[in-house]
């Protein structure tokens, strides 16, 4: 992955190798709002990398039933006349 990645809304910005760690990590931020959402690290438990916000840790699992869900809400909010 590259140091900096830029979608329509989030940069996701790779942050220094800390000292002793083999794995990377990624700052992302909302760059319309400037506001740091969370990190992507690496959780050893679950042996994959996964987005930290404050308080939450989310697996790659976990995002894809999000926006899954978030899909489906979409539709049937446009699907009932919206």
């Amino acid at each position: 992955m590259m140091a900096e990645m830029t979608t329509k809304h989030l940069t996701f910005s790779e942050l220094p190798l800390r000292q002793g760690k083999r794995t990377k990590e990624w700052k992302v931020w909302n760059h319309h709002y400037d506001e740091q959402l969370g990190v992507i690290k690496w959780h050893g438990p679950w042996r994959q990398y996964c987005f930290f916000d404050a308080t939450t840790i989310y697996s790659l699992g976990c995002l894809k039933d999000i926006a899954s869900f978030l899909q489906g809400a979409s539709r049937d909010y446009r699907a009932d006349g919206a």
